[in-house]
């Protein structure tokens, strides 16, 4: 029986460039999968905690607040749907005053944001007039801080690194954030946006409409830094200078959207997840509340939620809680979790 060497030869070749391609095709498509990661598998079991008190905003005459920051002597409450930004009410003697009305006027806000910050003050912004103000608890009053030269655009969401420098998103088209040095007087922007094979068809202006709604913080080692908008977190080295290392990404679920041929540069999808609400933070954790609904499942309720994912500043998943309330957002102050409730009218205090 003779053999032909070369044919063998030829077929081992090809059987070795199948193999090779095989093993090229399924490395991809694994790194691929990878960029999602797996909600269940990073968060396989959860703690059920209980609010052990409460404040009735409503019977103090709050009528729609949103979010709330603490302090040794009140809290401040951002609110939506009102003339009045602002309403804070005292710890002590249950006082309520109302703030940052909006308008025109040379003391109103046309649209007002708050600023996160880890100096103990409430610092706020008025992102048409490019202006940054710091509201005195004391007396009330608010001063300006800093303002934005007209070449920067319209910003979505502040917060300072330290006294002279801040980072922040917007509808920026060179960049996904914006560093402020207000010492000097300088503006750079740094890093991409998020991408899949949707997003990358987009121009970069899209991109800064289509992740408008990111939340931000800055570490209070002002080391680090987080971004987290709908079903993704990317977490950063902060440097003084104004460099952005990428520790980690955590990329659950991307956002869904449509470019509708009148109206808004981008329309969110209906049956897109909700995610990411609101972001609390101190010095060793995160805490993100998560809604794993959409708009198409529950309406306007999937904007509340009673989960709450937490993370290290390294980006490491660490809990997921189940609260026994439905929350529009959280504040962390020491050992607290202070929580807005769904229909606005109470204040949740949990312990962690």
């Amino acid at each position: 029986m003779k053999f032909n060497y070369r044919t063998i030869q030829i077929s081992m070749k090809k059987y070795i460039n199948i193999l090779i391609i095989y093993f090229i095709l399924s490395h991809c498509i694994g790194c691929n999968k990878d960029k999602i990661s797996d909600l269940k598998k990073d968060f396989p079991t959860m703690e059920l905690i209980t609010a052990i008190d409460s404040i009735d905003l409503e019977n103090k005459g709050l009528l729609f607040p949103f979010n709330v920051r603490s302090f040794d002597s009140c809290f401040v409450f951002s609110n939506i749907r009102t003339k009045n930004n602002v309403t804070i009410l005292n710890r002590y003697n249950s006082e309520v005053k109302d703030l940052l009305y909006s308008g025109e006027g040379p003391n109103e806000i046309l649209q007002y944001i708050p600023i996160q910050n880890n100096q103990n003050e409430f610092l706020f912004a008025d992102r048409v007039r490019g202006k940054v103000f710091k509201l005195n608890l004391s007396d009330y009053t608010h001063s300006l801080l800093f303002e934005f030269p007209d070449t920067i655009n319209r910003f979505f969401s502040l917060a300072t690194i330290d006294t002279t420098t801040m980072i922040g998103t917007g509808l920026f088209d060179k960049g996904r954030f914006l560093f402020v040095n207000k010492k000097d007087d300088t503006y750079k922007y740094m890093c991409t946006y998020p991408e899949n094979h949707e997003i990358s068809s987009l121009s970069d202006y899209q991109k800064s409409a289509l992740f408008a709604g990111t939340l931000i913080a800055v570490s209070p080692s002002a080391d680090r830094f987080v971004a987290a908008y709908k079903g993704l977190i990317d977490f950063y080295q902060l440097e003084r200078k104004g460099k952005l290392s990428l520790i980690k990404q955590k990329y659950y679920h991307f956002p869904l959207f449509g470019i509708p041929e009148k109206g808004p540069v981008i329309a969110h999808k209906k049956s897109e997840i909700t995610g990411f609400l609101s972001l609390g933070y101190d010095s060793n954790m995160i805490y993100l509340l998560y809604s794993n609904s959409s708009f198409q499942e529950k309406g306007a309720e999937t904007f509340s939620s009673n989960i709450l994912l937490t993370f290290n500043w390294n980006g490491n998943p660490i809990k997921k809680y189940v609260l026994d309330k439905y929350l529009l957002s959280i504040y962390i102050e020491k050992d607290t979790i202070w929580g807005v409730s769904s229909n606005h009218n109470k204040l949740y205090k949990y312990k962690k």
